[in-house]
């Protein structure tokens, strides 16, 4: 009796979870197809696979992420507004559901930006321009500061410009080309005791650059000009 009765139980408790993995696996299927197609470049077969998924479970975080980065590359494809305005839908889904999502920002900063839709960046700049640095390890963290900070200084909007390009290096994007673009902040503006002291700590975070000897040159031919 005892021992029915342990039976009983066991396969009260194993019956769901033999549900719950079924269903995990069906859904990690469908997304190790769409990464799959996504890695082969192969879109129209990644958005689909992703639709699959997402139909399983309509709250997964970065589904609608990658669906919108797949409709990006398809618009840099074929030029088909379509595929542009479904990358936009997808990304403000996907933030509508997670906020927070700083992948999500950065590319639909930077799907604006490829757009020549720069004007749209700034509607968005008050609601995702948060201060807190990221704690994952995304190379990309950061890009949208730094594409505003380029919109900025195209404008001659240097002060602007600058600040955007320190956000980009606070939160860690290619500290490199922020760098580079302040130190050619700081040149155009004759602001030399900037230079130097930015040249400095540029060599200091990434070593003797070619592009900042290059900076460096630049100015030393400038003072002997």
């Amino acid at each position: 009796m005892i021992l029915k009765r342990f039976l009983f139980y066991l396969l009260f408790l194993l019956f769901p979870s033999i549900f719950v993995i079924n269903s995990y696996s069906q859904e990690s299927v469908n997304l190790q197809k769409a990464n799959l197609f996504l890695d082969m470049r192969e879109y129209r077969p990644a958005i689909d696979y992703y639709l699959r998924s997402l139909k399983e479970n309509p709250y997964k975080e970065n589904i609608r992420k990658d669906i919108a980065y797949s409709y990006f590359k398809l618009w840099e494809q074929t030029k088909l507004p379509s595929m542009y305005k479904k990358s936009i839908d997808y990304l403000e889904e996907e933030l509508s559901l997670f906020p927070k999502n700083e992948d999500a920002i950065d590319f639909l900063f930077f799907v604006l930006y490829k757009g020549k839709r720069e004007e749209e960046m700034f509607h968005y700049l008050k609601k995702y321009d948060m201060e807190i640095k990221t704690e994952n390890e995304n190379l990309n963290s950061g890009l949208r500061f730094f594409i505003l900070g380029i919109s900025f200084k195209k404008r001659k909007i240097l002060k602007e410009a600058e600040n955007y390009f320190n956000k980009a290096l606070y939160r860690g994007y290619n500290p490199i080309v922020c760098y580079i673009q302040l130190l050619d902040i700081y040149l155009t503006q004759n602001k030399l005791s900037d230079f130097k002291r930015t040249l400095k700590e540029a060599i200091k975070e990434c070593g003797s650059q070619p592009e900042f000897l290059f900076m460096e040159a630049l100015r030393l031919s400038l003072i002997h000009i």
